[in-house]
């Protein structure tokens, strides 16, 4: 809204002159200063002067700010550790703890046809170099032991199917004259000498193909993870001859690349040095006055979004941890938000030789600053095992059985396949919690064809469509899909509440059984059950779990080439319902067709 101020414009003649002088009328005046910020000279801003420094020395008594430490900057380090050898750490950890067997001999019908051709492919091709043992090819292809079995009770595949009747005549079962003791006890001396030769190449190709142990199966099907047992030695103290065994334990562990967090340390118990033993422990020292020695400096620790310690310098807006959230009981987060922010330049970094496989234990680390003062750098984690005394990043946790004392402060180097390279899952089983049945299903999602292919395992089942009749029937069960695998909840003997796998009936009343090796086990090839099948009740939770079997391919340090199979568990997906339901009155008593 406009107003209009020329209507109380003050004019002359309202103003009552006669009664006060001409001279002494006055209107009033007002000049008004403004600053102007532009100017060609910025010296007098960027000097940021302090106006009141007295204002500002006392708030910083106040504060407690003139309450600080030495900080002189670290120039020098004298350090003096140990590099502990782990036991079987001439392999990588991935396959040697991962590694299930490439074929299970307790599946139904036979498995791995690709594997088992592969192998008689490749011993038909070592003999076939020696013109004597040439000739001795038909008594492997014909032999009946070797013969492939004739599966009626697992369905054939198309692609399995023309594999079986293409090679069945041509080749032989090489897993079975692999596994066979008796191999050669029919021919003469001289060809079993010449055939034992060639067997041991025939050995050397296989293991190198197929990564497998003595023990190719470190899973644990109750609690559904790898659990592997590592022992190394280190010495007691820095000069002497006392030695400690620590058994480490590999635990909850299911992921492709086992890491230092799935290390905890079991038991450790003393012993005396050996010439052997100390030759699995390196010392190395770094020291100032060494001649000869290279130097130890310590150097700053620089990370992305680091706040800038000058005044004038300004920090990197891609990472922005001034916006990372933490809730009060998120302690990793509050602690990584501490480090980054608060103590970002008071952390230093010192590159070490380590051994790959090894266990690194810092004996004395002494830092001299530029002051020319010597200060001795004590682990962080120096309380007691089972205490809250004890805290600390990259700490190996202790299983708590009273005799463990202090803390362990060394680091595990592992040795293993960074990042291996997985194939599709071969078999995969998903588990969910049915509430109204008050089950778990065990579904198996894909299956390995007697080919060594993947495939749904739903795929061999036909659905049934039915039409509503006339005549009422009982019926004592809804009819359950046949990868559909049940495990009701009960107590085990030993009081401890389990999930155990169960059967179902078919509409033929036939049980129905787990075509995939993951869920299969105490079951034989002719699915004689041998052995319960109990799963922890904690281990499976409301969201569900998944389990694949899949190839891992990956190469290690000296160039070999690991192929192993492996089990990975993955969160589920959720709850499900099949709808079961008992003793119902149906009318559906007819089938379309």
């Amino acid at each position: 809204m406009a107003f209009d101020f020329s209507k109380f414009k003050l004019d002359i003649k309202d103003l009552k002159l006669d009664a006060l002088p001409a001279s002494r009328v006055s209107l009033p005046q007002w000049a008004r200063l403004e600053a102007r910020p532009r100017g060609t000279d910025l010296i007098d801003s960027l000097k940021a002067q302090v106006r009141d420094p007295l204002w500002l020395l006392c708030r910083q008594w106040q504060m407690g700010e003139f309450e600080g430490d030495d900080c002189g900057t670290p120039v020098y380090s004298d350090l003096d550790y140990d590099c502990s050898s782990i036991q079987s750490q001439q392999l990588p950890l991935n396959p040697l703890i991962t590694a299930q067997p490439v074929i299970n001999e307790n599946d139904p019908g036979t498995k791995s046809l690709d594997v088992r051709i592969q192998m008689a492919e490749m011993w038909i091709r070592i003999i076939s170099s020696d013109d004597q043992l040439k000739l001795l090819i038909p008594k492997f292809t014909t032999n009946p032991l070797y013969r492939f079995k004739e599966d009626t009770g697992t369905q054939l595949d198309e692609g399995s199917f023309g594999m079986l009747e293409f090679f069945k005549d041509r080749y032989f079962d090489g897993y079975l004259f692999y596994k066979d003791a008796k191999r050669f006890n029919t021919f003469t001396a001289v060809q079993r000498t010449l055939l034992t030769a060639k067997f041991i190449l025939f050995t050397q190709w296989y293991t190198r193909t197929y990564f497998q142990t003595e023990k190719s199966n470190n899973w644990n099907n109750s609690s559904l993870e790898y659990q592997y047992t590592l022992n190394v030695t280190e010495k007691v103290e820095a000069n002497t001859s006392l030695l400690n065994t620590k058994s480490i334990v590999v635990d909850e562990f299911y992921d492709p690349v086992p890491e230092w967090y799935h290390l905890k340390i079991k038991n450790q118990q003393s012993k005396a040095s050996t010439p052997l033993l100390l030759n699995g422990i390196k010392t190395l020292k770094y020291a100032k006055n060494s001649p000869g020695v290279k130097k130890l400096i310590p150097a700053s620790v620089r990370f992305s979004g680091m706040p800038e310690s000058r005044f004038w310098a300004f920090e990197e807006g891609g990472t922005n941890l001034a916006a990372v959230g933490a809730d009060t009981l998120d302690l990793g987060r509050i602690a990584l938000l501490e480090f980054g922010l608060i103590y970002s330049n008071d952390w230093m970094m010192m590159p070490i030789k380590s051994s790959v496989g090894s266990m690194v234990q810092i004996r004395s680390l002494n830092i001299t600053d530029s002051f020319g003062k010597v200060q001795v750098i004590k682990a962080a984690d120096q309380g007691i095992a089972n205490t809250w005394d004890k805290w600390a990043y990259f700490s190996l946790d202790m299983i708590k059985d009273g005799n463990l004392g202090k803390a362990d402060s060394s680091l595990p180097i592992l040795g293993v396949i960074p990042q291996p390279i997985q194939g599709e899952p071969i078999e995969e089983v998903v588990f969910q919690i049915d509430e109204m049945a008050n089950l778990v299903w065990a579904i198996e999602k894909t299956v390995q064809t007697p080919g060594g292919k993947p495939r749904e395992g739903s795929s061999g089942q036909k659905e049934k469509k039915r039409e509503q009749g006339t005549d009422w029937k009982y019926e004592p069960q809804s009819q359950v899909p046949l990868h559909w695998i049940p495990f009701s909840a009960l107590q085990s003997d030993t009081k401890q509440w389990v999930y155990r796998r169960g059967k179902m009936l078919s509409e033929a009343g036939e049980k129905i059984y787990p075509q995939t090796s993951l869920i299969r086990k105490g079951l034989s090839s002719i699915n004689q059950v041998e052995q319960v099948f109990d799963i922890y009740n904690h281990e499976l939770c409301r969201e569900g779990l998944k389990l694949k079997l899949r190839y891992n391919y990956g190469r290690w340090l000296n160039g070999e080439v690991y192929l192993w199979k492996a089990i990975q568990k993955e969160t589920g997906a959720g709850e499900g319902n099949i709808g079961l339901a008992f003793d119902q009155l149906v009318n559906f008593d007819r089938e379309s067709k």
